[in-house]
Order: structure tokens, then sequence, then C-alpha cells
């Protein structure tokens, strides 16, 4: 009776297929500059400097330049985790999210953070940050780094990633914990 009641719980629970994505920049597939950027990835680190002093520059972030983020609570990646190494020059940098629905269709860019030359690791809920800032409709994102400072001016970054919500991975991996003890006390049965 109670091994049928416990696999009725673990059929019930919803399919969370949560997808990590890091970029440790072993190339520039999932990085398009734009405005007066240039970007040079090399040894594992991603390096953005302005070629004038005037204009906008920046780098977007997403899956192979043509997949957003998931904000969708089966495959989430709620976490946004920035890694800065270095300045170049007085260069400063600032983080904007460009919130889409599920179909694609653009809803708005919000500011995460104020200009900095932090080396601090950033890491931000993206999810929450939507429903801080009133977007509705937001189930996708992309990242949008822009940059500050006189020509040849930038920063270096190690690492860019969008992750679960670590609750949702201690979910997952419950419900798996639960599925495998009901497969113990069946053999033993």
């Amino acid at each position: 009776m109670k091994t049928t009641l416990l696999s009725a719980l673990v059929v019930s629970a919803p399919v969370l297929s949560a997808a990590p994505f890091i970029d440790e920049f072993a190339d520039a597939s999932n990085i398009s500059s734009f405005g007066v950027a240039s970007e040079l990835i090399s040894g594992g680190e991603l390096s953005v400097t302005r070629t004038s002093s005037t204009g906008d520059a920046g780098i977007d972030w997403y899956i192979d330049q043509s997949t957003y983020f998931s904000l969708d609570s089966g495959d989430a990646q709620y976490i946004l985790e920035i890694d800065p190494v270095a300045a170049i020059g007085d260069g400063e940098w600032s983080p904007y999210i460009l919130f889409f629905d599920n179909l694609n269709g653009y809803i708005s860019e919000l500011q995460l953070t104020g200009f900095s030359a932090s080396t601090s690791t950033l890491s931000e809920n993206i999810s929450e940050f939507a429903v801080n800032q009133s977007v509705a409709g937001a189930a996708q994102y992309l990242v949008r780094i822009r940059f500050e400072g006189t020509s040849g001016s930038g920063f270096e970054f190690s690492e860019f990633a969008a992750v679960p919500e670590p609750s949702q991975s201690a979910l997952i991996g419950g419900v798996l914990a639960l599925g495998a003890l009901l497969v113990v006390r069946r053999r033993r049965s």
C-alpha cells in the first residue's frame, strides 16, 4: 500500500529538465559584439575592448548566437553568473537583460547593475529580477553587456553561466532519490 502511494507521487511529480549553460570561452560562438566593441578570445578568457571613445559598445551573449536563455519553470536558467577578471585601461562594464516572450517577441531591455570596474563574480536571479521590475510575459532572455571608457579600454571575463536555481536542482535530486528508494523497496518485497 505504501509503495503504491509513493509510486503515484513520483509519477505525478513534474519532470524538470533544467539545463545549465556554462560558457568558458573556448570560442566566440555564443558572443556577438555590436557598436564600437571588439572581442577576442584567448586562453579561455574573453576580452572586449572599445574601438572608439564615443558610441555604444557591447556584446550580446546567448546560445549559438540564436537561442535565448529560458525562464520557463520546466527548463529554467534563472541564475546568471558572470566572472569578470580585469579591467582593460579605464574600462567599466554593466549587464543588461533583454526579455522576450515565448514566441521570441521582444518585451524590454533593463539594466541589471550599474557600470563598474568590479572583478567580483556577479550572481543574479533573472526570474526574480523580471518580477521585481514588473516585466510581464517574460519567458526568455539574453544578456547584453555594455562597456564604457576610452578607446582601447574594456574588460576581461573568464566565464558566463546561466544555470537553474539550486532549489530546482535539489528538487530533481529529491525526486530521483525517492524513485531509487521505491525500486529498492520493491526488490525487497
